[in-house]
């Protein structure tokens, strides 16, 4: 789809200096340079930016709240996997203090790389449990 020079450039300008969202965007841009086959829309005006290597300074606000929820409640779910693993073997968490990385693998049975990329708090959390 091909979109005018000055659309671009005043799109590039307003995502530049303000904290725009892409509906914002759409709305300024169908008061200024109106489409006559349809209205601008937040998908419209995403489009515009993605093809021409427009940007967004505006960050979303629920990402980094999820992904911390997610790593929390993956470390919860290692921890209870060690835990009933431990338990079944008759064994305690004080048994395997200080954990080890593998060791956490091995018995929680969850991938390395969930295992890993959490390893820091999980170890501390584990740890913790363990009275160290």
């Amino acid at each position: 789809m091909f979109y005018d020079t000055a659309t671009i450039e005043l799109s590039r300008e307003l995502m530049k200096s303000g904290n725009l969202s892409y509906s914002q965007l759409a709305s300024h841009l169908e008061r200024i340079y109106p489409r006559r086959d349809t209205p601008w829309t937040k998908d419209s005006a995403y489009h515009l930016c993605r093809i021409n290597g427009i940007s967004s300074k505006r960050r979303c606000t629920s990402q980094p709240s999820a992904g911390t929820t997610q790593r929390s409640k993956t470390r919860q779910n290692i921890i209870t996997a060690t835990l009933s693993a431990l338990a079944a073997s008759g064994k305690t968490i004080r048994d395997i203090a200080p954990v080890q990385l593998k060791e956490v693998v091995q018995l929680s049975r969850a991938p390395l790389c969930n295992v890993r990329n959490n390893w820091s708090d999980l170890e501390d959390e584990l740890n913790d449990l363990a009275g160290l």
